[in-house]
Parts: structure tokens; C-alpha cells; sequence
């Protein structure tokens, strides 16, 4: 369903203003829930996307030492779509990316018990 109602936006040129049309086309009825993650989709993954071919220009202005816009790092595939478009220089590490306090203690706690467990399995070192 939600193929058929992207294919269809499409159809319609990601128009806004046809999104209650296309919803009762497709589904039978309107949604706002639908209706904010199409508008998302027409006003901000649409447009971004068509930028995309920047990617190959900034490429080719860092070969030559020129300016690359600055952008966020992340990746689209894991719900990043406001990084796109892609091919700009990081200016900063996601926040969420990384690991929050209690986890870093976590981490820290289960490598030391690793690192015991392997100590006391080696052979002395001649």
C-alpha cells in the first residue's frame, strides 16, 4: 500500500495540496498521521534527494581543493533523512550515535571481565 501511494504521489509531482485526493484514491480514506508523512516526504526527502548529483561535484571541488558545504554526518538508511543530500564535509558527530554514560560504563565493565577471563587462559609469556 504505502508503494502505491508513493508511486501515485509521484504521479501527481509531489504535489501537497493533492495528498487527501490521493489518499481516498488509494485507500479509501484520509489520514493525518499519512498526510504529515507525505508532506515530510513531498517538502523534504523529495527535494533532497534531487540533489544528489552535488555528491559528484563536492567529490570533484575537494580533488581541487575548493569549499564543501558543511552538513551533518549520518547515514538516510537509519532514519537520517535531514543529511541529505550527501557529499558535504561533517561539521559534527551525531549525538544520538553515541553511546550514553551508563552504556560507556558497560562497555567498560564487560571488557575488563573479558580481558580477565582471557588473562587467566594464556600461557606466561617466556
Amino acid at each position: 500500500m504505502a508503494l502505491s501511494l508513493y508511486t501515485k504521489l509521484e504521479e501527481l509531482g509531489f504535489r501537497v495540496d493533492r495528498l487527501e485526493e490521493l489518499q481516498y484514491a488509494v485507500v479509501g480514506c484520509a489520514s493525518d498521521e499519512v498526510s504529515r508523512a507525505l508532506t515530510f516526504a513531498c517538502l523534504q526527502i523529495v527535494p533532497n534527494l534531487e540533489r544528489t548529483d552535488e555528491e559528484v561535484e563536492h567529490v570533484l571541488d575537494a580533488l581541487e581543493g575548493r569549499y564543501i558545504p558543511a552538513g551533518p554526518a549520518g547515514a538516510p538508511t537509519r532514519g537520517m533523512a535531514h543529511i541529505l543530500p550527501t557529499g558535504r564535509n561533517f561539521y559534527a558527530v551525531d549525538p544520538r550515535a553515541l553511546p550514553s554514560e551508563a552504556a560507556w560504563r558497560v562497555g567498560q565493565q564487560l571488557g575488563s571481565r573479558g580481558d580477565r577471563a582471557l588473562s587467566c587462559r594464556r600461557k606466561p609469556v617466556p
